[in-house]
């Protein structure tokens, strides 16, 4: 059963890469956002009024030596200006002990400040996972702090994320709460 799950997801995300998107010779490629394929993210949204399908494949050895493919579609907007909404939910495939559909996420992103003398740019996000999985519980929260700042001849940018995890619905061998700083050049 797992095998063909496993299958199915490829098959589909095959045929999801083949077909011919006007879209794909339009993506901007200075754009860093979370898991495509890095984990640092700059503090500018996606365009206002755009729409974009995203999917975030990740695939995972565990540590009694399962395999886990996840794989995220996510749906993304612009809309206000400055402002970006994405919503998106995990399938959880291959022979590790937790598959089926995860948690559906959505995030809310802010550019408060384009890039300009002397400030940076800045930007804040906020993130919410509701326990739609099996065995999930209590909403888990995040908030990340976003700066970019253009250095030398504009291409080159230094990238600064701080974020917090709160764990809300945590198992007894989980963290309540998780801390994470990225500098990126």
């Amino acid at each position: 059963m797992t095998i063909r799950l496993v299958i199915w997801g490829v098959l589909l995300m095959s045929a999801f890469l083949a077909l011919p998107f006007e879209a794909i010779a339009q993506t901007d490629h200075s754009n860093l956002e979370e898991g495509l394929p890095i984990r640092v993210e700059d503090a500018y949204p996606t365009a206002h009024l755009n729409r974009e399908l995203q999917l975030v494949p990740t695939y995972i050895r565990t540590r009694d030596g399962r395999d886990q493919v996840v794989l995220l579609p996510r749906f993304e907007f612009g809309l206000p200006r400055n402002w970006q909404w994405k919503i998106s939910a995990p399938f959880l495939l291959g022979s590790a002990a937790k598959t089926g559909s995860g948690n559906v996420r959505i995030e809310s992103f802010y550019n408060f400040n384009t890039e300009g003398s002397p400030l940076p740019a800045l930007a804040i996000a906020g993130r919410a996972e509701f326990p739609s999985g099996r065995d999930s519980a209590g909403v888990d929260t995040m908030l990340k702090g976003i700066v970019t700042q253009s250095i030398s001849n504009g291409l080159d940018q230094l990238h600064f994320n701080f974020e917090f995890n709160n764990n809300a619905g945590r198992r007894e061998e989980e963290r309540r709460n998780r801390y994470t700083a990225i500098l990126w050049l």
